[in-house]
């Protein structure tokens, strides 16, 4: 027999299993928002016209949405689930770096524009500002932004910093714009890190991001993880240049590392108290992407360590 009683009381719950990446309504939703939130600060190529002309502009323009056609086309479901998921996660961390101030007051966040997303893989780029210098630290933090766990998406990434390493190369972005500094134009040589956790936690923070929690998110272990990731992968990136010679690369790597560790110095307060809640350790010790990294790095960081050795030549696990 229907109990209504019973009914209304099972109804939180019921919504609650509805708040799933995996429920194509739900997933949507939240997608919406992250794009919403993204488009209001992403560069928009159509203001470098007068620097580029209209029909370079156009033709990029062009190019990124037959890619994006292409992908939603020829892209298996999985993979048109993936990139969504990674696009919310995207979102949530280029927001709450800046709301929360996971890196401290003087991080910011500048979204590239679709062109540079696709053709040079930069999500995001950090800038460091620095009002009594009035410069914006652009040994240029470039975030490729990723819940990818499986080992050899990872790999493929990491492998892919090394070889530009190796080459003395940096990331670079053609539409750069920072209103910090009133400048606009291509900007190279930015050191990239691959940063981001795995779908279960970045399920868990679309739940509490899509429903303002702002106050837990505050406080989420995701923010020290972030942290940790980008100062081991300076370390091991600036070892690795000065190892092939490339001081420049190694200077600008060291340059993010400096300016990091002086960030994990101002929170530690925060950062202890985060780390040593018993909640969040699941979050440390559990997380695929976290731990896959950890074991990339660690390989690579012992394969450079050898006698004329190099990452690319470094054997499957």
């Amino acid at each position: 027999m229907f109990n209504p009683e019973q009914f209304w009381q099972t109804l939180p719950e019921r919504s609650e299993k509805r708040k799933t990446l995996n429920n194509e309504n739900y997933r949507q939703g939240v997608l919406k928002k992250a794009r919403e939130a993204i488009n209001i600060d992403r560069i928009n190529p159509y203001n470098f016209v007068d620097l580029y002309g209209q029909e370079a502009v156009a033709a990029d323009i062009k190019w990124t949405k037959e890619r994006q056609a292409y992908f939603q086309t020829h892209n298996s479901e999985s993979e048109i689930w993936h990139k969504e998921v990674a696009d919310i996660l995207e979102a949530i961390l280029h927001e709450q770096i800046e709301q929360n101030n996971y890196f401290g007051e003087h991080v910011w966040t500048i979204k590239t524009c679709d062109y540079d997303d696709y053709h040079n893989h930069i999500d995001s780029l950090l800038e460091i500002r620095h009002p009594e210098r009035r410069f914006a630290n652009y040994s240029g933090l470039a975030l490729d932004v990723t819940s990818a766990s499986r080992l050899e998406a990872l790999e493929k990434k990491i492998r892919r910093i090394f070889k530009c390493i190796q080459n003395g190369q940096l990331a670079k972005i053609k539409y750069f714009q920072s209103d910090f500094l009133n400048i606009r134009g291509e900007k190279s040589n930015i050191p990239l890190f691959v940063v981001g956790c795995d779908i279960h936690h970045t399920e868990e923070l679309a739940k509490l991001w899509n429903d303002g929690r702002e106050r837990i998110l505050a406080q989420h272990p995701i923010q020290v993880a972030l942290l940790e990731q980008i100062t081991r992968q300076a370390k091991i990136y600036c070892d690795y240049a000065q190892r092939n010679n490339q001081t420049e690369v190694a200077n600008q790597y060291q340059e993010i590392l400096r300016e990091f560790e002086a960030i994990i110095r101002e929170r530690q307060p925060i950062i202890t108290d985060i780390k040593k809640r018993p909640e969040n350790q699941e979050f440390f010790q559990s997380d695929v992407m976290l731990n896959n990294l950890e074991n990339i790095l660690d390989k690579y960081d012992k394969y450079y360590q050898r006698p004329n050795s190099s990452p690319s030549h470094s054997r499957r696990k």
